[in-house]
C-alpha cells in the first residue's frame, strides 16, 4: 500500500518536475542566447577624420543594441609612442541580469595635439568599446577601430608675387601669391567680401591668383588681405599692399509715371499678391527691389562654375557707335508723383546706338546664360575664366546658345528694350565673382595692362629657369 501511494506522489510530482526543467531550460537559453550574444558593439563616426588641427573636433556614435555598452574609450598618439586616452566612459548594469542599461551612447571630443604632445605627422585616433555579453568569461564583446590621421598644426604660408595693387572705388584688382602647401580653400577677402583663388594659370601649380573688387559703397579704409586654409582646416593670411582710390558717383533722379508702370509690368509675372489694393506703385516696388535681387541671385548662380583658364585677351570690344546713356555705380532715386519712393545703383554701362543694334561679345567666353532674366530682359552672360564674367542686358533677340564658346567680336544678340527698360539699349556689365565691376576699366588698354596683363607676365618670366653654363 505504502509503495502504491509513493508511486501515486512521484507520477503527481511529474508535471511540476517537467515544468521546473522547462524553466530551467528558458533560462539556460536566455543565458546561451541573450547573455552570450556574440555581437560587438559598432561605431559610427559623424564625419571622415583625415586631419588634426591646431584643435581638432571628433564626434560619433557607440551602440550595441544586445546586451548594452560597458565601456568606451577614445584614445589618440602617435605610432609607437604612449596612449592618450581622451575619452573613458563606463555604463552600469541593468541590475541581476547584468544587462547593460546604455545601448547607445554619441560623443564629440575635442583633440588638442600640444597638450598630448603630439608632433607634426602621422598619428592614430582609436576607438575602444565593451558591452555587457558574457563572452570571453564575462568580460564581454569587445571592439576596435583606428583612424589614421595626420597632424597639422602649423597655417599655410602665403607670398605675394604681386607689391602693388591701386584699385578704384567699384573697381576690380588681381592679386598673385604662392603658397607652401595645398589648400581646400584660398582667396583675397576685401572687407568681408571673399573672392576665391585659382591654381593652374602658371607652371607651378602652388601659384593662385584672383580677381576682385572694391565694391562703391566700401571705403578707403577697407582691409585686403590674403586667405588660405589649408586640407587640416589652419588658416593663414598676409596683408598686401593696397591703395584704394576713392571715386565719386553721380545722383540721378528718375521720374515714374503710372504710364511708364502699365507699360513694362505686363512682361512680369511678379508673384506679388494680386489684392484689389494692389497698386502701380506696389507692382514698381516689388520689381525693383525684389525682383531685382531675385534677378542678381541668377547672373551670380549662373557663373558659380567658372573656367579655370583665362579665355579673353586684350581690351574688352564696346557697342560700335555707341553712346554713354548712364553709367557704372550712378545712384538713382525715383520718384512718383514727385516723392522718393525707392534708392537704387546703377552697376553697368548704359549704351544707345540705332535701334535693334548687332551686340559684340566683348572678349572670348563661354555662355554661361542666355535667356530672360527679369529686370534685365532677354540677356546673354559670358565666362571669361577665373570668375570674370561680361553681361548683356534689354536684347531684343539672342544669338547664341549656353555652353557655346564665342570669340571676342561675334555677335551675341540685337539690342532692345525688354525687362525694366525705358527704350532701346544695350546694358552692358562686368562682374568679378558676384561683384558688379566698372566696365569702363576694360575698355582701356593701359589699365588692362598695369593692372592685370604685366602682374601675370612678371611672374611667368619669373618662372623661366635662367639659362645654364655656355658649354666649351
Amino acid at each position: 500500500m505504502r509503495n502504491r501511494s509513493r508511486k501515486k506522489e512521484i507520477r503527481s510530482l511529474k508535471p511540476i518536475l517537467a515544468l521546473g526543467l522547462a524553466v530551467f531550460l528558458c533560462v539556460a537559453i536566455f543565458f546561451l542566447v541573450l547573455r552570450l550574444e556574440g555581437s560587438p558593439p559598432v561605431f559610427a563616426p559623424d564625419a571622415p577624420m583625415e586631419w588634426v588641427s591646431a584643435e581638432a573636433t571628433f564626434s560619433g556614435t557607440f551602440s550595441d543594441p544586445g546586451s548594452g555598452l560597458s565601456r568606451v574609450q577614445v584614445l589618440v598618439f602617435a605610432p609607437g609612442q604612449k596612449e592618450n586616452v581622451i575619452l573613458d566612459e563606463t555604463f552600469p548594469a541593468r541590475g541581476f541580469l547584468r544587462s547593460g542599461q546604455e545601448r547607445e551612447k554619441a560623443f564629440s571630443v575635442t583633440i588638442k595635439p600640444a597638450d598630448l604632445g603630439l608632433s607634426q605627422g602621422a598619428a592614430v585616433v582609436a576607438v575602444r568599446a565593451e558591452d555587457y555579453s558574457l563572452r570571453r568569461w564575462g568580460s564581454g564583446n569587445h571592439f576596435y577601430r583606428e583612424f589614421q590621421v595626420i597632424v597639422d598644426t602649423r597655417s599655410p604660408s602665403i607670398s605675394m608675387l604681386t607689391r602693388a595693387h591701386y584699385v578704384n572705388q567699384g573697381g576690380a584688382g588681381l592679386a598673385i601669391w604662392r603658397l607652401n602647401e595645398p589648400v581646400k580653400k584660398d582667396g583675397v577677402l576685401v572687407g568681408d567680401h571673399f573672392y576665391p583663388g585659382y591654381s593652374g594659370r602658371f607652371s607651378d601649380p602652388d601659384i593662385h591668383l584672383a580677381f576682385f573688387s572694391v565694391t562703391p559703397d566700401q571705403g578707403r579704409d577697407t582691409p585686403i588681405r590674403v586667405t588660405a586654409t589649408d586640407l587640416a582646416g589652419n588658416t593663414g593670411a598676409s596683408g598686401l599692399y593696397s591703395h584704394i582710390r576713392a571715386k565719386s558717383f553721380p545722383l540721378d533722379d528718375i521720374q515714374i509715371t503710372d504710364s511708364f508702370i502699365e507699360r513694362i509690368m505686363p512682361q512680369f509675372e511678379t508673384g506679388h499678391p494680386s489684392r484689389p489694393d494692389t497698386t502701380n506703385l506696389d507692382q514698381f516696388l516689388y520689381v525693383n527691389r525684389d525682383r531685382r535681387q531675385a534677378d542678381y541671385l541668377e547672373l551670380v548662380g549662373a557663373g558659380r562654375d567658372t573656367a579655370r583658364t583665362m579665355l579673353w585677351e586684350g581690351v574688352f570690344e564696346r557697342l560700335p557707335r555707341a553712346s554713354n546713356r548712364a553709367g557704372f555705380g550712378d545712384r538713382r532715386n525715383y520718384l512718383y508723383k514727385g516723392e522718393i519712393v525707392d534708392n537704387q545703383s546703377h552697376l553697368g554701362v548704359d549704351l544707345a546706338s540705332t535701334a535693334r543694334s548687332p551686340v559684340p561679345a566683348g572678349n572670348t567666353g563661354i555662355v554661361v546664360l542666355a535667356g530672360t532674366v527679369g529686370i534685365y530682359g532677354e540677356t546673354v552672360m559670358l565666362d571669361h575664366g577665373y570668375g570674370l564674367y561680361s553681361s548683356y542686358s534689354h536684347l531684343s533677340q539672342i544669338s547664341v546658345t549656353k555652353g557655346q564658346t564665342v570669340k571676342k567680336g561675334e555677335i551675341v544678340g540685337v539690342s532692345g528694350s525688354t525687362g525694366l527698360a525705358g527704350g532701346d539699349h544695350l546694358h552692358f556689365a562686368v562682374m568679378v565673382h558676384d561683384s558688379f565691376v566698372d566696365p569702363k576699366e576694360w575698355w582701356d588698354p593701359s589699365w588692362i595692362k598695369n593692372n592685370i596683363t604685366s602682374k601675370i607676365r612678371a611672374v611667368e618670366e619669373s618662372l623661366i629657369p635662367a639659362p645654364g653654363p655656355v658649354p666649351e
